[in-house]
Order: structure tokens, then sequence, then C-alpha cells
């Protein structure tokens, strides 16, 4: 699957995160209707829910992931939680695993 080049590593890392919890990459979100209201996360990252539909959108930089949220049984602020926590953690686990790596030069 190719991720929209324009994203940082930051945010290219969470939403290779939010692909493994379901989440589909579906282009560029001016493709797509705009959300009546959305709710900023961290880094970019937005999440919206258009009203009476059982999606979840995650959006950053115009690049639209959403998610299809089919089970009837489905608490769906738990879920909203958890999605707001992913992408807030990840985006913390990037940094720390980006601090970690440095470049060596040899004089």
């Amino acid at each position: 699957m190719n991720l929209p080049c324009w994203l940082t590593k930051t945010q290219l890392y969470v939403a290779q995160q939010l692909i493994n919890q379901g989440f589909h990459y579906c282009g560029n979100s001016d493709d797509f209707c705009e959300p009546d209201f959305s709710i900023s996360i961290t880094d970019g990252w937005k999440l919206s829910f258009p009203p009476g539909e059982c999606f979840l959108d995650a959006t950053c930089d115009n690049a639209l992931f959403s998610k299809y949220l089919e089970d009837e049984e489905l608490n769906f602020q738990a879920e909203l939680k958890a999605v707001k926590k992913l992408i807030r953690s990840a985006s913390k686990e990037w940094e720390c695993v980006s601090l970690n790596y440095c470049q060596l030069t040899l004089f």
C-alpha cells in the first residue's frame, strides 16, 4: 500500500498504526465530503465521524483514513477514546524511537 509521500515520518508511523487497527487509506480528503466538525488530536491528526454513519475518519494533512464500525454492539465512545489514545501514543512512541538513532560521523 502506498501512503501519502507528503506526510512526515511521524505521521506515516501513526498512519501505519491506524492501518494495523483496521483503518483504510482512502486518498485525499478533498475528494470526499467535508465533516461538520472534527476533533484535533496531535501532530496534525483530526478525528471526525458523520452523524448517523458507521464510519470513523482520521485525517492528517489531507490524507484520509477511515474505519467502518460494523459491530452493532460496539461502544462508539470507547472506540473514539481508543483511537485518540492510539494516535497520541504512536506519535510519542515515534519521537522516542527516532531519538535513539543518531548519525555517526567520522572526522
